[in-house]
């Protein structure tokens, strides 16, 4: 039985090792997804994982958001989540939201 090749890495575009810059862009969430998948030319590779981390990030916060609408159906005490998410809401988009 043979032992198999290792792989060996390419450069990317951006001057670093594949698999160090499809690391990276998993490090901000969808941030620094986004910056490698529109800065990296060459590398397949990054940008799989790139455009991976993009969605994952927008899944989380789908599923988050998913999660938020369900405490706030089953809760009595709405006011209290509503004032949250606008305080959330003006924190992330500076809106002012009655309540």
């Amino acid at each position: 039985m043979q032992n198999p090749v290792p792989a060996i890495s390419g450069k990317s575009s951006t001057g670093l090792d594949e698999n160090i810059a499809a690391l990276l862009t998993y490090v901000v969430g969808w941030v620094s997804g986004l910056v490698f998948f529109l800065i990296e030319k060459d590398s397949k590779l990054v940008r799989f994982h790139a455009m991976q981390s993009i969605l994952f990030s927008v899944l989380v916060g789908v599923v988050c958001f998913v999660g938020w609408i369900v405490t706030l159906v089953f809760d009595s005490d709405l006011g209290r989540y509503w004032s949250r998410f606008a305080d959330c809401l003006d924190y992330v988009f500076g809106a002012s939201l009655p309540g």
